[in-house]
């Protein structure tokens, strides 16, 4: 794990989130460096529902390491969200999509840009019409909510 500073939220398991934010001034209004490296233990969101059960919400916040997490689940859970740093990290969110849509076609995507504002759509999209609508999304990061029922 790249350590930006002890507890923040920019720490990441993502070599690209790293790289981004060492080049961009912007997102942040300063340049973040990353000089510290930890080694941490991960485990699988399938050995997870193996120890406790299928739980009825996951959040994923793994700056920009979504894809590799969504691939370790092996059967859908009701809901589901992660987060997409936009634009950077388009081709992982629409990875995450086709993830989720393999796990379950019947699941149906929705985001928000401020949770407090709630949902942006006021329908569920499948799978095409929501890549479509990431395609198209101006907003520097979403939160993107999967729901399967």
């Amino acid at each position: 794990m790249w350590i930006d500073e002890p507890g923040s939220a920019k720490n990441t398991l993502s070599r690209k989130w790293v790289e981004t934010l060492r080049t961009d001034r912007e997102r942040f209004g300063k340049y973040l460096h990353f000089g510290q490296r930890m080694e941490v233990e991960t485990v699988s969101l399938e050995e997870l529902i193996l120890r406790h059960g299928i739980p009825f919400f996951v959040k994923v916040d793994v700056e920009g390491h979504e894809p590799r997490v969504l691939r370790g689940l092996q059967r859908p859970v009701r809901y589901l969200s992660f987060e997409i740093n936009l634009p950077e990290f388009l081709p992982e969110g629409l990875d995450c999509v086709e993830i989720l849509d393999r796990l379950s076609s019947s699941g149906r995507f929705n985001y928000s840009v401020d949770c407090q504002r709630g949902l942006a759509l006021g329908d569920w999209l499948d799978k095409e019409e929501f890549s479509r609508v990431l395609r198209e999304c101006c907003e520097t990061s979403v939160e993107v909510f999967w729901n399967v029922n």
